[in-house]
């Protein structure tokens, strides 16, 4: 047992380096296609180029653009002169910005520094300031309101300071409590995040969710007559909307920045959906693609899952059937058999099983048509490689021996036959379910069964790249998941293999 422990262990480590390698050809499928192959211009939908990561750098991102950064950027430019694009752009990211603007706004020359608090006014709205703001005055004015205001309220602008109000504000709500929130706008978004993952009361998410519509300005936002369903599709909006802008709202100081040069790139964020499974949002219909996951994976599990079990069951009997009788008219009567369900498309035989079960009246019975089409499908290749096998181990010289020494030929085919001629076709099993994955595209489709497959087609039609990440990243691990399962599966069977499993390339283990 524990041979068996250290193998798997063993199988499991190889699996990781396979997985990365597998990632990374994922990755390329689907992340460096050319925008325009994806129906995204660049030059037109900056919003969805953003969400596709294309103005990020592939792996290595030298120079991460985090909050401070961005904002910097922004009081370069209004310095240098009026910049409208600039100036929405500062107002976007608003509070988030104003630790690393305003203590550098004195340092600005009068023209530059009342052009940045110029640019600044949305923010002020935002915040409530509307009473206090030197609204209709000299623009001189604005740059002396927000000195003054940033020496009242440095301390506010601190991390620990805005998580404390978040969390108070989440638990108990509370005018007062929104206000003081609301004076450091985007400054708050990382604790407003981190605190919506956290919590599982709808009554905190929808003051939470409030909160982030009022900093940024956009939706959806939420009432208490929504239905937990409109609640739930909001907050996933919300939470890949911050997975994709966080970095705008977030500074990157110390360790995290050395971190940020390789998560700040369009392979980081891929690898960081897969690791944490925060997969994104459908862009078809809104909803998360892990909730898609969960629905739809078990439905075209259970099809392969059954149509290969299905597949063990009749092929090894047929095997061991066909090749002690080889020459027979049973084994070309399985031989054509198997040639006829090989050789007719899948969508064929799909069609043929769907007007059969609806012309005999059994329509209780086509919940159960997709995994018989699937096994229709893959039991041809099953029966051609079980007797293949079964014949190589019949001329085999300890099986004469066994004949010789008088034992049955029922013995000799079920205790000394089948043990060492069923291991090839445990592991042709591993490598048959990435093909019964690909042909439930077909099946699904056919009888519009609400799986992988289905989804995936709609998904394509649709141009919904989050699924289709998502799809080959899931393929690849059922692959993985597979192939090892049937290795340790044949390793228990088989007892020369057991014995085997602890040497090393002719070295114990």
């Amino acid at each position: 047992m524990c041979t068996l422990l250290r193998y798997a262990f063993r199988r499991i480590l190889w699996a990781v380096p396979t997985l990365m390698g597998l990632s990374v050809l994922a990755f390329v499928l689907t992340s460096l296609i050319p925008a325009g192959a994806l129906g995204v211009d660049p030059s037109l939908e900056v919003a969805r180029s953003r969400q596709m990561f294309l103005d990020l750098p592939y792996f290595i991102n030298e120079a991460p653009v985090g909050a401070g950064e961005l904002s910097l950027r922004l009081l370069k430019k209004l310095a240098l002169g009026a910049d409208p694009q600039a100036q929405a752009e500062l107002g976007r990211i608003g509070g988030a910005a104003l630790p690393h603007i305003l203590p550098k706004l004195d340092q600005l020359p009068s023209d530059a520094r009342e052009r940045v608090a110029v640019s600044l006014t949305p923010v002020a709205m935002r915040m409530g300031l509307e009473a206090s703001f030197p609204t209709g005055r000299e623009t001189r004015d604005l740059a002396a309101f927000w000195s003054r205001f940033w020496d009242d309220h440095t301390l506010d602008f601190t991390p620990a300071s805005a998580s404390r109000a978040v969390t108070r504000y989440a638990q108990h709500g509370g005018e007062d409590r929104l206000r003081v929130l609301r004076l450091v706008d985007t400054f708050a978004l990382p604790a407003v995040f981190a605190e919506l993952k956290k919590t599982d009361q709808p009554e905190q998410q929808m003051r939470l969710i409030h909160l982030a519509s009022l900093a940024t300005s956009q939706g959806p936002s939420v009432t208490d007559q929504d239905t937990p369903f409109t609640l739930a599709r909001a907050r996933d909006r919300w939470l890949e909307w911050w997975y994709v802008y966080r970095s705008d709202y977030t500074a990157f100081e110390g360790s995290e920045r050395a971190l940020a040069a390789i998560t700040e790139t369009r392979y980081g964020r891929w690898t960081a959906r897969v690791v944490t499974g925060e997969l994104g949002v459908s862009s078809r219909d809104g909803e998360t693609i892990a909730r898609k996951l969960r629905r739809r994976i078990p439905v075209t599990l259970f099809s392969i899952l059954l149509a290969l079990f299905g597949s063990y069951a009749i092929s090894v009997p047929m095997g061991l059937v066909t090749a002690r009788r080889r020459g027979t008219p049973v084994d070309y009567g399985a031989a054509a058999v198997s040639f006829l369900l090989y050789s007719i498309p899948a969508f064929v035989q799909c069609e043929l099983l769907r007007r059969a079960a609806l012309a005999s009246g059994m329509v209780d019975s086509l919940a159960l048509l997709p995994a018989i089409a699937l096994l229709s499908v893959s039991v041809a290749p099953f029966i051609r490689y079980q007797r293949a096998t079964v014949l190589d181990v019949l001329s085999q010289d300890y099986i004469r021996t066994a004949f010789a020494k008088g034992n049955s030929a029922a013995r000799v085919m079920w205790v000394h036959v089948l043990r060492n001629a069923l291991v090839p076709t445990l592991a042709l099993g591993g490598t048959q379910l990435p093909a019964l994955l690909g042909t439930t595209f077909v099946v699904e489709e056919v009888f519009s069964v609400p799986g992988l497959g289905y989804e995936t087609l709609r998904a394509v039609e649709a141009r919904d790249v989050p699924w289709l990440v998502a799809i080959v990243t899931v393929s690849a691990l059922i692959s993985v998941v597979g192939i090892l399962a049937s290795d340790l599966l044949a390793a228990i069977l088989h007892p020369h293999l057991r014995a085997q499993l602890g040497t090393r390339v002719g070295r114990p283990a």
